[in-house]
């Protein structure tokens, strides 16, 4: 009997770990998503990084960090003041973004980034220059430590 109560006392620990209560997630303000064109200005404007998300209607990973991963409360305040969170979705022909001399769909840039699989985070230059991709699901603590690598600039210090 003892045996069967610590494994399944080690499977909950386990479980515990990897989906973390809902109080951790801490839903503080609502991240404003910004369309591409208006985070380069915002970016630009502020000396920020981008994080251009990129997602799909039928991607479950992106649904499960809409849902667990930006409202955490270690994510939260990295997207909201530190740098310019953009959203696009790869699929949408029908949104239309003034990119200079030319008019282009969330489905043409996610071309121009070479995005092919979902979720994509692009870590961009308030230029729109691209600094750094990940792709897939992504843990709070990993993601933070990535964020807060772009938000403090220390990939200047790497060059």
């Amino acid at each position: 009997m003892i045996r069967y109560l610590n494994k399944w006392g080690i499977l909950l620990i386990a479980f515990m770990a990897l989906f973390p209560a809902r109080e951790s997630v801490g839903q503080t303000a609502e991240i404003e998503w910004l369309k591409f064109d208006k985070g380069i200005e915002k970016a630009a404007g502020e000396d920020k990084i981008i994080l251009l998300y990129v997602e799909t209607d039928w991607c479950t990973i992106c649904k499960k960090m809409k849902k667990l991963v930006f409202p955490h409360k270690i994510i939260q305040p990295l997207l909201a003041d530190s740098l310019v969170p953009v959203r696009l979705n790869a699929e949408d022909t029908l949104r239309t973004i003034n990119a200079g001399k030319q008019w282009l769909s969330e489905a043409d840039i996610a071309e121009k980034y070479q995005v092919d699989r979902f979720p994509a985070f692009l870590f961009l230059e308030p230029g729109g220059k691209l600094l750094y991709r990940l792709n897939g699901l992504q843990l709070p603590r990993d993601f933070r430590k990535t964020l807060s690598y772009f938000a403090r600039k220390e990939y200047l210090i790497d060059q």
